[in-house]
This record gives structure tokens, sequence and C-alpha cells, in this order.
């Protein structure tokens, strides 16, 4: 392990952040997950000032997470680890492990591997990171330890016209983030709300226990914009995709998710 290469955090778990069924809220570790990734992201040069100066934005492009136990409760501390394992060609290749009370391995609840890109804008293409990440920080900064897994699987739409949403979402200006689109967390939060409709949650007696969760951003949308979620069920797998109004695919999932009952979660 490079330990110049990562950023390393502590996070005690409030109230607020947790779920009925007393866990923490997925999108909530993703929000703090995504605040220290951006920071590491700076030793490599790609702070907010070198951005805007190169007028590049650093946007995320796929992000796999598996969960080995449950999410932690309030008052329970989570400590995040993050680093950037390298490039390729356009993308940046990111890592993260999740800890539970303390850095060991038998309190890992959560593992993560990511793909960021830079989009210039300009022609809202993406970047040759070689060009924007000097070779001096690619060699001090970059560790090559894989968290979760080399390669990220390349998902697929499914939706086709006629289908039927489980529900519609309206993106409002509380939801957008500092580029002025939809939070990245935020689709996840759509994305189990509408997992939560599909298998008609009874958060009186019921909660989500999420085993993995892969999400892949399609396209941005913005205040005003409305995106439907469809849901499919196929073996062990939830696929879930988000379409706005032309039908075009906003994002898509594929996870892992059981409805427990609250008492033997």
């Amino acid at each position: 392990m490079k330990r110049n290469a990562h950023n390393v955090e502590k996070y005690l778990i409030e109230g607020n952040e947790v779920n009925s069924g007393e866990k923490l809220h997925f999108h909530h570790l993703m929000d703090k997950s995504q605040l220290l990734e951006l920071a590491n992201c700076e030793k490599l040069g790609l702070d907010h000032e070198f951005l805007l100066e190169k007028k590049g934005r650093l946007i995320l492009l796929s992000s796999k997470y598996e969960f080995l136990r449950p999410l932690p409760k309030e008052g329970e501390a989570m400590i995040i680890d993050t680093w950037s394992r390298g490039i390729d060609v356009v993308k940046l290749l990111r890592e993260a492990k999740y800890y539970c009370d303390g850095i060991n391995e038998e309190n890992v609840f959560a593992l993560n591997t990511s793909q960021w890109a830079i989009i210039s804008e300009e022609d809202h293409k993406t970047v040759e990171l070689s060009r924007w990440i000097s070779q001096e920080a690619q060699e001090d900064f970059f560790d090559d330890s894989i968290a979760l897994t080399e390669e990220l699987d390349l998902l697929e739409s499914f939706y086709e016209e006629g289908m039927e949403p489980v529900l519609c979402y309206k993106v409002r200006y509380s939801d957008l983030d500092i580029n002025i689109h939809f939070h990245s967390s935020y689709y996840i939060r759509t994305a189990m709300d509408a997992f939560a409709e599909f298998r008609n949650l009874d958060p009186e007696k019921e909660t989500i226990r999420i085993r993995s969760f892969h999400i892949q951003y399609q396209n941005e949308i913005f205040m005003g914009d409305s995106v439907s979620m469809f849901v499919k069920e196929e073996e062990d797998f939830i696929f879930m995709e988000g379409v706005d109004p032309k039908g075009e695919c906003v994002f898509l999932v594929k996870a892992k998710m059981d409805i427990l009952d609250k008492d033997l979660d």
C-alpha cells in the first residue's frame, strides 16, 4: 500500500442519516465518499481551481459496491479509505474500502470500484487524462491496489416503449450539485425508492439489505427534467433504468437486494 496515495476519514453516523431500518442511508454513504474522493483527486492536481482554469468537470461514470455486512447504525463510526488506482486513457480508476468502528479487515463492511472522467466544457467530450495528470503525480499518488474488481461490466438498457414505470421523479433545485445537474448520489436515492415501490416495502416492518449495487451514469439531467424508473427482476439480480421523457436512458443499475424483516436485519 502507498499510504500517501490514500485519503482516510472517520465519520460518526448521526440520527438524521439513518433509514427506517436504523442503518445509514446508502445515498448518505455516497455523499461522504464522494467528498473524500474529490479531496483525494486534489493530490493529482485536479482541484477546483485547476478544473475551472482548464474548463473541465470531473464526473462519475460508473460505480460498483459490494456489501459484506449491513451499513452502520446511528452512533457507530464509519471510516472511508479511498485512492486512485490509475488511468485508462480517459478513465480515472478509483477504489475504496469502508470500515465500521476500526481499520482492520474484520471491520470492512463494503468495497468499491469506480470510474471517473474529465469532461471538457467546450465540446463536452472526455479528455485524455495523461495530459491533465502529471507523470510525477501518477508515480507519487497512484496505488494499484484493487479493493473490489479490476474491470466494471458495461450495463445495457432494457427499457422498451410501452413499459409502465414504477415511479416518476421531477428534478428540483435542491437536487442540484455544483455542476448544476442532478447530484450523482440522488440517482441512488431514486433507485432505492423505485425498488421499495417495486417490492411494496412496508417500512413499519421491513427494510432493504443491499448485497451489491452497480450504477452506470448515461446522461445528465437538470432542474425541471423528469425521470421515469423501470424495474425488473431476473435470476438473483434487480435491474433498474431511469428514462427521460424522450425515451433516452439516464442511468442503469444492477443490484442484489433483499427485503428483510426489521427484527432480523
